[in-house]
């Protein structure tokens, strides 16, 4: 029996007889289900880097200028790394889950769920 490909890049390989992402070999035939998720990693800091920023805005009342620049830069890195999407593909077997894949770009994440949803429906 030949293997079919779905999916082949430098670093993911989905047949319709295994998973092959980064360094790691998943038999198609032990994963249940497929699934992408979102995650934010960086949640804990941007919230703490906004509070030390509106803190820091809130001493402006006692020296304006270095307060005032150092919440605004705590502030805007806050933001920003609060707002920093992941994404990652998570397998499913009958015993666990696996997150077996992680990046920023949805469309990467996307194309590796929608190779291995039809490697599954291909194996029948």
């Amino acid at each position: 029996m030949t293997e079919h490909v779905f999916m082949q890049t430098e670093d993911v390989l989905i047949t319709n007889a295994r998973a092959v992402i980064q360094d790691q070999t998943f038999a198609l035939a032990n994963i249940t289900s497929v699934r992408a998720e979102e995650y934010s990693p960086n949640a804990g800091v941007g919230c703490m880097s906004m509070l030390l920023g509106l803190f820091a805005l809130l001493g402006a009342i006692m020296e304006p200028t270095v307060f005032v620049i150092t919440g605004l830069v705590f502030l805007g890195a806050g933001i920003w790394l609060w707002s920093v999407k992941h994404y990652r593909v998570v397998l499913a077997t009958a015993g666990s889950e696996q997150r077996v894949y992680e990046c920023t770009s949805s469309e990467m994440i996307n194309r590796i769920v929608r190779a291995v949803s039809n490697a599954i429906v291909h194996r029948g």
